[in-house]
């Protein structure tokens, strides 16, 4: 673990009174004990994969990074790192923008002449899947921008690893349902789908101050799929 995050743990521990140890070890209990009661249910096979020692150690050093990097965020560190994502998030805008904007000046007759010539009928940069892509990626770094309080950009980045850790666990793609069970208000209110209650269960381990509206907030500011499926 780099010194920088070490150290951000180490103030966590004593600010806090928690064992990184012990809330690791919760984590991973919480989220097989989803996976297993949840998941298992519709995919049997899910349960020899997640009795594999291989399989678990992944899971282990996944959460461990997950972990690491919601309380790097939260503690001091986050202030500069806000800052400088902040400045890429523009910077992205702004040169997407430039980009759009250049790929619109293109001459149509010219692009029909170059797409007379191409032999490969895969996606191509004038394409509208990869139009739409580009307004996509621009809508996104606009969202970031007003991602509103700074306090929440820990759980958006953990939300976004523990989906990626779900999709390599489970070889499925991540389904996008976010209803809610109950009031968001009520402790017993859970989420539908049981792919985002394996977030929700895991983020609750990590910190009792995260609420169920953080969260979804957090998904609400996921990724495009287009952004994702581009090109795959």
């Amino acid at each position: 673990m780099p010194y920088p995050k070490k150290l951000a743990v180490e103030k966590w521990e004593t600010a806090t009174g928690k064992s990184f140890g012990e809330t690791l070890m919760k984590m991973e209990y919480e989220g097989l004990a989803c996976l297993r009661s949840e998941h298992a249910k519709w995919d049997s096979s899910l349960l020899d994969v997640l009795s594999n020692p291989v399989t678990i150690r992944f899971l282990r050093e996944e959460l461990e990074d997950v972990l690491t990097e919601y309380i790097y965020d939260t503690r001091e560190e986050r202030k500069s790192r806000q800052a400088e994502l902040d400045l890429q998030f523009k910077k992205a805008e702004r040169n997407l923008l430039k980009v759009k904007h250049l790929l619109a000046d293109v001459p149509p007759e010219a692009v029909s002449f170059w797409l007379g010539t191409r032999k490969s009928k895969r996606k191509h940069i004038f394409s509208e899947v990869v139009l739409q892509s580009l307004d996509d990626a621009i809508t996104y770094f606009q969202r970031r921008k007003k991602r509103g309080p700074k306090e929440n950009l820990a759980v958006e980045i953990a939300v976004e690893r523990l989906i990626e850790t779900f999709e390599a666990l489970t070889r499925t793609n991540f389904r996008r349902n976010f209803k809610i069970e109950g009031s968001m208000r009520s402790s017993t209110a859970s989420y539908i789908n049981s792919d985002a209650l394996f977030i929700e269960v895991i983020m609750l381990a990590i910190d009792n101050s995260i609420t169920k509206s953080m969260i979804k907030t957090a998904f609400s500011k996921l990724p495009s799929k287009n952004d994702q499926e581009l090109f795959q």
